[in-house]
């Protein structure tokens, strides 16, 4: 059953309210609002994988439960010491929500909820991978890239965590260093909640996705062959 804007405002609420009281006896005392935004949410990204599966036919298939992460934060390395996390995310991927390969992520967040298409982690190998593909052949990158509709949602940008500098090993006189800096091959597209809750959602959600497709085509490939 399709989401309906009331409901999607929902798990934006309730999110908000987690944040001002993120604690375990208010959760345990409000745990029935949290179980409501997260079926909410599972029917969001039921409906954003059915989608995408019209164009990539890899998802098919995949089930929600596979794609969803805890709302409980690992607090045991961070001073943070919060018990809960503040988002809801689904990362689609053929290959399992650890695999290397990049896959489409949905995450929901009071003013900071996006779709993004990518990876947030590659094993180095894989990565120093990655980064000799482009600087073998920069232009085919570069190509999808130039792509109208890819320009459209993500611009110039394809990563995340970027180093300041050319990596270790690579030519400092490579013409397009920001393209082997991104330590997380990853582009996004910000939704704000009023985007989240309109009508048009998934349409947009799914138009960035698409658009996205070669990209991740493109970094897929090549951990394909460092895997193999």
């Amino acid at each position: 059953m399709k989401t309906t804007a009331i409901e999607r405002r929902k798990i934006i609420d309730f999110l908000r309210v987690l944040k001002k009281n993120n604690e375990r006896t208010w959760f345990k005392a409000n745990r029935a609002l949290y179980d409501e935004a997260a079926e909410i949410f599972n029917r969001m990204a039921a409906e954003l994988i059915n989608a995408i599966a019209a164009f990539d036919t890899d998802v098919q298939g995949i089930e929600v439960k596979q794609t969803t992460y805890r709302i409980y934060r690992d607090t045991r390395f961070s001073n943070d010491k919060s018990p809960y996390k503040t988002h809801i995310g689904s990362f689609i991927n053929p290959r399992g929500i650890k695999s290397p390969h990049l896959g489409y992520y949905l995450h929901i967040e009071p003013d900071e909820s996006m779709i993004a298409c990518g990876g947030y982690w590659l094993p180095s190998d894989a990565l120093f991978a990655v980064r000799n593909e482009i600087v073998a052949d920069p232009q085919r990158l570069l190509n999808i890239m130039e792509d109208s509709d890819f320009q459209k949602f993500y611009g110039n940008t394809i990563g995340f965590d970027c180093l300041k500098t050319i990596p270790k090993g690579f030519p400092k006189d490579f013409p397009h260093p920001a393209l082997i800096r991104p330590r997380a091959y990853c582009v996004s597209m910000p939704l704000s909640d009023d985007e989240i809750t309109n009508d048009d959602w998934l349409d947009r959600a799914i138009s960035a996705c698409r658009a996205a497709k070669p990209f991740m085509d493109y970094i897929n490939e090549t951990v394909d062959d460092y895997i193999d």
